[in-house]
This record gives C-alpha cells, sequence and structure tokens, in this order.
C-alpha cells in the first residue's frame, strides 16, 4: 500500500475493497441516522453510545493474537481510529453549540465552565490526527509485509493441509479456486492414533470438522460425515497458520 493514499481514504475506502460484507451488515442501522437524521435526544445519546461500545469492543478485539495479518490492515484500523478521534473533538465542539442552545432557550443555568471544559477537551482532541495520523498511517502502509495470503479457498486449505500434516483430498483440476462461500470441494483427513479421523472443508460459508467415526456408512464403502463443528473463522481466505490454530484447538 502507497503511503500517498490519503490517511482517511485507508477506512473510507475499505468497505469497497474487500469482498466481505461485514462493515456493511455492522454499520446499516447507524448510517440511517447519517445527515443529521436524528429527531429526539434518545437518538443522539444511543448513537454515542454505540460509538463507545464499539470502540471497547476493538480494544477487545486486538487482544487477539491474529486480530490483524497484515502491515496494511494496520494501517486501515489506524486510520480509523484517528478518525474516531478526531468525530469525537467535533462532537465536543457541537456540544457546546447544543448546550448554549439549550441555555438560550432557558432550559438550564448558565454553563460557562462546562463551556470552558468541553472546548478544552475537544481543542485537545482535534490536535491528535492533524500532529499524528499521517506520519503513524503512513508508516504503516509503507511497511512491507511479509507474508502471502492465500487467493482463494483452494489456496487455503492447502497451506493448512501443510501445517497440519493431514492428507489433502483434491476435488478439482489444479489452479481452480473454487468460491468464498461453498469453497473448492477439497478436504482434509487428519489421522488420530494412526488412521482417518477427523475430516476438514469449507462448505456454506463455513469451515468445519467432521468426525469420521460418527459418519454413515454407504452401500459403496463411502462414510458420510453428518456431524460438523463449525469454526469460529468465517474468512474464505484467512492467514492459514490462523486457521490451522483453530482447527488444533478443536482436535
Amino acid at each position: 500500500m502507497s503511503r500517498s493514499i490519503p490517511w482517511p481514504e485507508l477506512w473510507q475506502g475499505y468497505e469497497e475493497r474487500t469482498s466481505r460484507t461485514i462493515v456493511g451488515d455492522l454499520t446499516s442501522e447507524v448510517r440511517s441516522y447519517a445527515g443529521g437524521n436524528t429527531g429526539e435526544p434518545d437518538d443522539t445519546i444511543s448513537l454515542a453510545i454505540v460509538g463507545a461500545e464499539a470502540a471497547r469492543a476493538t480494544v477487545d478485539a486486538l487482544d487477539h493474537e491474529w486480530a490483524l495479518y497484515t502491515p496494511e490492515q494496520a494501517a486501515v484500523l489506524t486510520a480509523a481510529l484517528f478518525a474516531q478521534v478526531d468525530a469525537a473533538g467535533i462532537a465536543l465542539q457541537r456540544l457546546c453549540r447544543l448546550l448554549a442552545q439549550v441555555e438560550g432557550r432557558g432550559d438550564c443555568a448558565p454553563a460557562d465552565r462546562a463551556h470552558e471544559l468541553i472546548k478544552a477537551a475537544a481543542d485537545d482532541l482535534l490536535s491528535v490526527a492533524p500532529t499524528h495520523a499521517e506520519a503513524v498511517v503512513g508508516e504503516l502502509a509503507a511497511l512491507p509485509a511479509t507474508v502471502t495470503l492465500p487467493s482463494g479457498p483452494h489456496d487455503t486449505i492447502a497451506a493448512v493441509a501443510e501445517i497440519l500434516g493431514g492428507s489433502l483430498k483434491a476435488r478439482h483440476e489444479p489452479g481452480e479456486q473454487g468460491d468464498d462461500s461453498d469453497g473448492c470441494g477439497c478436504s482434509i483427513e487428519l489421522d488420530k492414533d494412526g488412521r482417518p479421523h477427523w475430516v476438514f472443508s469449507r462448505g456454506d460459508s463455513r469451515w468445519y470438522l467432521l468426525v469420521i467415526d460418527e459418519g454413515e456408512p454407504q452401500s459403496d464403502g463411502n462414510v458420510v460425515c453428518t456431524n460438523s463443528i463449525d469454526l469460529d473463522l468465517s474468512d474464505p481466505c484467512p492467514h492459514p497458520e490462523h486457521l490451522a490454530a483453530e482447527v488444533r484447538a478443536l482436535l
């Protein structure tokens, strides 16, 4: 990723650069209030609380070893965090203006000290992004990654087979990747006590494990596994080491 991309564009354009829909899924309700489309105090307060909850959830997410894979992803995240700080400063400025309107209506006593404190806090927050964002985000954006992430479900499952030492069962011609939802049809057989015990694969937009011993024998000698264990990881092309770690945790 280039340093030349303005830092706000990194987070604003991320949704268009990813095939996943999670950004839209998480923000669809919030976006319905964009442009001041709020009519009462509960709307305004609720939006602030949702923002605070999202910020705290981000803090929790960053505790996970695999929260990010590459410097490019770190740059996007950091840009979004600076945008949050900047928006908080602007919100405090507008709070001062709104508080003056409340005073003007006679709905509260004079709030000179509150105005002074809120303005000082807003000024502090609004100094953060102009001082730090371009340099910090630019440094991350220019940092070369030393990992090449899989380009599709087949590359992903093939890499996991190599990491786990399982037997890759190919179901298509070389070069085919499959699709993000159903995968590529390939699977990995993993042994226990010297014989195949688990099958790992992707389908229905999920990664899952099947226990062979719990399958139903068929007339042709094959075993159809019916009981599956879904992994929490939904990304069709995650870091192979991350996916392998999730599989190991279930074995």
